[in-house]
């Protein structure tokens, strides 16, 4: 979703700043699944890893944020950082629901396996 908006903002953004959004919507991407993956192994329960999530991540979100206000500043978009936090917010968002339906999908896959073993080489 951050990344969709932020290439709807490219035109008439500058190369670099564009470049620099792209490295910090990276270094964010992959905090939150190392987040996820460290909160699965230590079986957290939801509210928990939202709470890390957004702790443990909260530079790499600062950064994004700042640098999509900015690309949304050059848009002349209308409330430039309320516009990026929200997009943050989202992703937090979306990872906790991710997280809270994880196990129903690890179930799935294990029976999927289970069925069919060469498929899950």
């Amino acid at each position: 979703m951050i990344a969709a908006a932020i290439l709807l903002a490219a035109s008439a953004v500058p190369q670099s700043l564009l470049n620099e959004a792209d490295a910090a919507g990276l270094a964010q991407t992959q905090c939150l699944f190392a987040t996820f993956r460290a909160a699965n192994q230590a079986h957290l329960s939801a509210s928990e890893f939202d709470s890390r999530l957004r702790s443990s991540c909260s530079a790499q979100s600062r950064q994004l944020s700042r640098l999509t206000a900015r690309i949304f500043m050059v848009r002349g978009e209308s409330n430039p950082s309320a516009q990026a936090e929200g997009l943050i917010e989202d992703s937090y968002r979306r990872m906790v629901d991710e997280y809270r339906r994880f196990p129903e999908k690890e179930k799935l896959m294990q029976d999927v396996c289970k069925a069919n073993p060469t498929s899950c080489r």
